[in-house]
């Protein structure tokens, strides 16, 4: 049981290499499905077979299709403890069915310490075709030289890595090109939400056509 675990680990993230302090998360999609769907109407947030990184499950998220609108969103959520050591990694393999109808795909780090949530995140807008990061004002911003085409129907990696002990991104790594963004902080507001880790991924439609992603090996790494 030990080695598959190993094993799991070695083949989920092409950054695992990189991380010093282990695993605070590992989900291969493989078990029990673990993510709360929410959005506009009747989206969906499933365990699917149809697109997969590797093994039998993925993550498929997918706009409402009855009623369909610009603007329709659809996100997954999925919530873990968190430790004292808070500079973390989010890693993740992920498949746009199409890009032409999308307008964003947002990937979230949210932390809840009893008194605010901390909220970094980055976003990938199909419109300019840049990474855009959440600033401290709570605002989407363009991450300079952050230009990527990101070809459909391919799965792409990405990693964020964010500092919460003291309150500002590291760095973001999308197929491989890596962006600084350890001069930037993340939004921080005031909540009596109780304490834990979320992450958040979501997909917004640019048109009246549906969108969809597939998702796979998400981890979280402490670093």
């Amino acid at each position: 049981m030990a080695k598959e675990y190993i094993r799991r680990m070695i083949i989920g993230s092409p950054y695992w290499p990189y991380t010093v302090g282990g695993v605070l998360l590992e989900d291969d999609m493989e078990g029990i499905f673990s993510w709360a769907g929410s959005g506009t109407g009747a989206y969906t947030c499933e365990q699917s077979r149809t697109y997969r990184y590797k093994g039998d499950f993925s993550m498929h998220l997918k706009t409402r299709t009855s009623g369909a609108a610009a603007g329709d969103i659809v996100g997954a959520r999925r919530a873990v403890s968190i430790i004292p050591t808070k500079k973390l990694m989010l890693s993740l393999f992920y498949y746009p069915v199409s890009g032409e109808d999308m307008d964003t795909m947002s990937f979230y780090l949210i932390h809840y310490d009893g008194t605010y949530k901390h909220i970094a995140g980055c976003t990938y807008s199909y419109t300019d075709t840049v990474w855009n990061y959440l600033n401290s004002e709570n605002t989407f911003v363009a991450i300079t030289g952050s230009s990527q085409n990101l070809y459909p129907a391919a799965w792409h990696s990405l990693a964020l890595t964010v500092d919460f002990a003291n309150g500002n991104y590291s760095s973001l790594v999308s197929d491989g090109a890596s962006f600084d963004l350890s001069e930037n902080s993340y939004y921080q507001g005031l909540t009596t939400a109780q304490e834990r880790l979320e992450i958040y991924f979501e997909i917004k439609t640019a048109g009246e056509t549906p969108v969809e992603t597939y998702y796979d090996y998400v981890r979280i790494d402490i670093v």
